[in-house]
This record gives C-alpha cells, sequence and structure tokens, in this order.
C-alpha cells in the first residue's frame, strides 16, 4: 500500500534554550526538533547582554562539536573569547547572558532554517558557569633599550590587577646561587591588543 497523502514537514525548528559555559568557551543550544549539525552557522549568532540589547557580540568562528540532533555544542573561539572577556557586561552572569541568531544559524533535517531570535527578545540563558580558569603568562619580551617589559596572557587579564612590583627578572629559569635576579621597583600597565 501507497501512501495516498504526503505533507512535507515546513515548521522552522525553535531554539527552546542554552546554556553559556565561560570557563569552556562552549555554547550549547536547544531546539525544538532535531538540526542538522552539518548546516550550523557559528558566525549567525549574537551574544547579548539582556533582551533588549545594548551590548551584543557576534561570534567570528567556532567549531560545532555535536551530530544531529536536539542540542548543538558550540566550541567558540578564544579570539571570540578574548572579546566578549573584554565587555564588562556581558556574560559576566546568568542575568547577562542572551542570545540571538538569524534564521541562517542553522537548518532542521529537512532543510526548514531556524526560527530567528532577535534583538528585543533575546533569549536568555538557562544555565551559566562563569569563567574560573586563572590566566597563565605565555610569553614576554624585555626590551632595555625603552625599558619594557611586555607580557602575553592565555585570555584578557584586568589592568588595574597588574602590581608591577610583583614582578623579578630572573637570568635563568631555575635560579641558584650566583644568578642575577631583578625585582621591579615600580612601573605604568598599560594593555595592548
Amino acid at each position: 500500500m501507497g501512501v495516498s497523502n504526503f505533507v512535507a514537514d515546513t515548521v522552522r525548528p525553535q531554539l527552546v534554550s542554552f546554556a553559556l559555559n565561560m570557563n569552556t568557551n562552549t555554547l550549547t543550544m536547544t531546539f525544538s526538533e532535531v538540526v542538522r549539525a552539518s548546516t550550523f552557522n557559528v558566525t549567525q549568532i549574537a551574544l547579548a547582554n539582556a533582551a533588549i540589547a545594548t551590548i551584543s557580540y557576534t561570534l567570528t568562528s567556532g567549531t560545532v562539536s555535536s551530530t544531529n540532533g536536539l542540542e548543538i555544542t558550540i566550541g567558540f573561539s578564544m579570539d571570540d573569547a578574548i572579546s566578549i572577556k573584554r565587555q564588562p557586561s556581558l556574560a559576566r552572569s546568568l542575568t547577562t547572558s542572551f542570545v540571538m541568531i538569524t534564521d541562517r544559524t542553522v537548518s532542521d533535517m529537512n532543510g526548514n532554517q531556524v526560527a530567528a531570535v532577535v534583538n528585543g527578545s533575546a533569549l536568555q540563558a538557562a544555565a551559566f558557569t562563569a569563567d574560573t580558569s586563572r590566566p597563565t603568562l605565555v610569553s614576554f619580551s624585555f626590551d632595555l633599550n625603552i625599558g619594557r617589559l611586555s607580557l602575553t596572557f592565555s585570555e584578557t587579564i584586568k589592568a588595574s590587577s597588574v602590581t608591577a612590583t610583583e614582578f623579578v627578572l630572573q637570568s635563568r629559569a631555575s635560579v641558584g646561587a650566583g644568578d642575577d635576579t631583578r625585582q621591579l621597583t615600580g612601573g605604568t600597565v598599560s594593555l595592548l591588543d
């Protein structure tokens, strides 16, 4: 017996909820129906500080670490994480974590594009995990000609938290007898991109 009447799925998937983890730089989105992971476009997602956003940031890159399903997890890039963390009122708590998406973010298994979530009705996070990872010193350079010590950290740091007199320069990684060490006695702190 054959099908006498077939009605194709034309219902657009809806973003139902999302969880934001600023410690692992991941965004987990839950949809109303199964979506096709290969159609996911991270650059169509913007984090916002409120339903009616006064601050927002559109992701520039990331990876989709899920297969087709109701739930898709996105790992956003370190550049995006740094840019988000530079915003003092964005993605700092559950109350400042909202998302907006365009209809080009993802499609369901039949090619129906997701319903957009726009400014004015941005969706608040259902769960939020704050960044609790301590920044680490990645590299440094010291220019004796101009007296500048440049430090590169693993993530954005708050300039006002840096105390120049806490830094010690030493002649080698493991200091022994006869090795030189110099503790800074002052200085000014400035941020460079």
